[in-house]
């Protein structure tokens, strides 16, 4: 199963108007436009650790209520694709955590 098939089935949206792709990915608010499919993938994955590098590894003590929020579903996220696992190193089971 493709990454993009997982992304999609997880709240993603994926678009193609004549020459151009989009990508909007609801559950952490991300939408990417571009020429190829590709380059559309390519510009999500851009983004999204984008996100990850100024949430992900912040202090929630300097981060709002929202952006605390937005960090807990990045984490989820990569815990959910074996690349991060929680402050304890464990991975997270609960299925109520499927948010990618």
């Amino acid at each position: 199963m493709s990454e993009l098939y997982i992304l999609l089935s997880g709240g993603g949206e994926l678009l193609n108007r004549g020459e151009k792709w989009s990508l909007y990915y609801e559950p952490l608010d991300i939408f990417v436009s571009a020429p190829t499919l590709d380059e559309c993938k390519e510009y999500f994955q851009e983004e999204f650790f984008v996100l990850c590098e100024e949430y992900v590894e912040e202090a929630d003590e300097k981060l709002t209520e929202s952006a605390r929020e937005l960090k807990r579903r990045l984490k989820i996220c990569l815990d959910n694709r074996g690349v991060y696992h929680g402050e304890n190193g464990h991975k997270n089971e609960k299925e109520n955590n499927k948010v990618c």
